[in-house]
């Protein structure tokens, strides 16, 4: 049906009360209860449970408290990691071993950090486990790691051309990742500031990190230790992790992208509207999923202000939120790689501008096309006018505008390859709005919500850390591992069908017809990338289709 929902605000957020698709989370409970016991919860979370970070007592939150407990070096838990119980890695993925999730892994493993860039990581595990006798070096992590993070998986997104290189030591840096600005944000007593700038060669390769203020150049004149170096790059790491877990995939995917989308089809659309229908896939879940994120992740005090070392959580969200960019200027490479200049390969050439420009354009056309279908019936004299249409259109804009996000679709009037048609451009519009928003909730949402992996090894990344520790403290990794599995449930994907959803409404054959080209044709593309991904330990699967999910509803 169609229906304005009350909503819950917290900061920037505004999230309705339930999901008038579906409304009662149980048969027991009436629309909305389920959903008001969570804000309950986030609120108890904020104001009712007392705060303990225990950075500074002997017999809390330490390594060799939970690492020397015999109990952890038994034959079954050896035979569950299918390995010796090593490493502080051991202790964290175990934790998750034991459980599944609709029989899958509840923490999947699609990268094995460790076995790919650790060094020594053969000979650590080629030992029997010792009780007691657990490794910390502490850990080196060989520089291909961060380049692999930068050109090929978490942080492809983030990585800026420099206006001018930087030269050291007969090195050139002309790529970074900068994180260092966030510096400024205050941390609670005992944890590191987060924050570092990462510079890149032509090559990938980190040639010196950034705290704002000093450089910390690997080799050359004025070269840190090789313990800094993997201090700061561990800085690096964390920090990345926090902001796009944060900024990118918290805030503007789910609380703003997917929140504005679900919020104004419910509102303006009724359920046999074509424009609903082709939707749903696209909203399926995001309002109970937002829910329980705003309930329990964005407020000062909750689950995530807990795991990270802000002293103003809530100031530091509301700063990020007025940070994020609008869809048009965030998506606009895919839409365009041509912008990335040739001769700087290694970014161009990167499988989430390459792989992402493919799909970003597949569904682009699929939504064009499925516009297209209805053009005669909503456009008239080259204007929009159907009634439902424009009131969607307009509620994005005011439901963004709510959150103090009305920049979100600052989108230019004249796009050289806008679609045309037959002239409505209010359609051409709406497509250019949708375009970015629907590429938001399934493909970018894949780039920047797959951190399973990325966070599972407190030596390698974690939400916070004690300054001078190139690690996560137990108590605030088990924060950071517990959030990261939450996002790695399996929903469904870009590649099933959904022909169903044209059932009922006018030209529904024609629609169906159009769903099960489009199937076709994200099939053919995740078969495509599954060429160059089995079998390949450092694959690249966020933008393949049969791996994207439809919507934000995890």
């Amino acid at each position: 049906k169609k229906e304005t929902v009350p909503g819950y605000r917290v900061g920037p957020t505004m999230v309705p009360s339930y999901d008038i698709d579906d409304p009662v989370s149980s048969p027991l409970l009436p629309p909305g209860l389920a959903q008001l016991g969570i804000q309950c919860l986030g609120l108890e979370l904020r104001d009712g449970i007392v705060w303990r970070d225990d950075l500074n007592v002997s017999m809390r939150n330490r390594w060799d408290l939970v690492m020397n407990k015999k109990k952890y070096y038994a034959k079954e838990i050896e035979r569950m990691l299918g390995q010796p119980f090593k490493r502080m890695e051991d202790y964290t993925y175990e934790k998750f071993m034991w459980y599944s999730m609709d029989g899958l892994p509840l923490y999947p493993r699609r990268w094995n950090f460790a076995k790919l860039f650790l060094q020594g990581y053969e000979e650590i595990y080629s030992t029997p486990a010792v009780p007691g006798s657990w490794s910390y070096s502490p850990a080196i992590w060989h520089d291909a790691a961060e380049q692999f993070l930068a050109f090929q998986n978490l942080a492809q997104h983030r990585v800026v051309i420099l206006d001018q290189p930087v030269e050291h030591g007969g090195e050139t840096a002309i790529y970074a990742v900068q994180t260092a600005k966030y510096r400024h944000a205050s941390v609670r007593s005992g944890f590191a500031k987060l924050g570092a700038d990462m510079y890149f060669s032509k090559d990938g390769l980190p040639l010196a990190i950034s705290d704002g203020e000093n450089m910390y150049w690997k080799s050359g004149e004025g070269a840190v230790s090789d313990l800094e170096w993997q201090y700061w790059k561990f800085v690096w790491r964390s920090s990345m992790g926090v902001v796009v877990t944060v900024r990118e995939h918290l805030l503007f995917t789910h609380m703003l992208m997917a929140s504005v989308l679900s919020t104004a089809s419910r509102q303006s659309l009724g359920p046999m509207h074509p424009l609903r229908r082709y939707l749903t896939r696209f909203t399926w879940g995001t309002v109970d999923v937002n829910n329980g994120a705003q309930g329990t992740l964005v407020g000062s005090g909750v689950i995530t202000g807990r795991g990270m070392p802000f002293a103003d959580f809530r100031g530091t969200v509301q700063a990020l939120w007025e940070s994020m960019d609008n869809i048009y200027e965030e998506m606009l490479p895919l839409r365009n790689p041509e912008i990335i200049p040739s001769n700087y390969t290694l970014l161009k050439e990167s499988p989430y501008y390459t792989n992402g420009s493919v799909y970003y354009h597949v569904l682009r056309n699929f939504t064009g096309e499925f516009l297209s279908l209805y053009q005669d019936e909503w456009c008239t004299a080259g204007a929009l006018k159907d009634s439902e249409t424009l009131a969607f259109q307009q509620e994005l804009r005011s439901v963004a505008a709510g959150m103090g996000s009305e920049s979100l679709f600052d989108i230019p009037p004249d796009i050289s390859d806008s679609w045309s048609f037959g002239g409505c451009q209010g359609l051409a519009q709406l497509h250019e709005s949708l375009s970015g928003l629907l590429f938001g909730v399934s493909g970018y949402h894949s780039q920047v919500g797959t951190v399973a992996e990325f966070f599972l090894d407190p030596e390698f990344a974690s939400f916070s850390w004690r300054e001078g520790e190139a690690f996560a403290p137990p108590a605030q990794h088990l924060i950071t591992t517990g959030l990261a599995a939450a996002t790695a449930k399996v929903m469904p994907t870009m590649v099933e069908n959904y022909s169903h959803l044209c059932t009922g409404i006018f030209k529904d054959t024609a629609c169906a017809s159009l769903f099960n080209k489009y199937q076709k044709k994200f099939i053919a593309s995740a078969a495509e990338i599954a060429k160059v991904t089995d079998h390949n330990e450092k694959k690249y699967i966020q933008m393949d289709p049969s791996f994207i999910e439809n919507s934000v509803s995890k």
